[in-house]
């Protein structure tokens, strides 16, 4: 369906958060038990989505371990390795 990463409005025309799934009707030639195809049927067009809090709560988690990870020392090259033969 192509949803997926696409923004989810309020009434105000707000982005408040992003597609995560959408759900697809089920195949009408279906080897699937008829219980199972009814329910996919009934659930079909149903999506899941991503609030913008929690989208915000991890790209500050990204953001706070990436500035942790720059100002940390670097770490101290490894010498260059020189398999045996070509060593002198």
């Amino acid at each position: 369906m192509g949803m997926c990463g696409g923004p989810v409005l309020n009434g105000h025309n707000e982005c408040v958060g992003v597609v995560e799934g959408v759900v697809n009707p089920p195949p009408e030639n279906s080897a699937m038990g008829e219980q199972r195809y009814l329910f996919l049927k009934a659930i079909a067009g149903d999506a899941a989505f991503i609030p913008n809090s929690e989208i915000e709560a991890f790209l500050q988690e990204v953001e706070e371990k990436m500035l942790g990870a720059i100002e940390q020392e670097p770490p101290e090259a490894e010498p260059e390795y020189i398999p045996p033969w070509a060593r002198r």
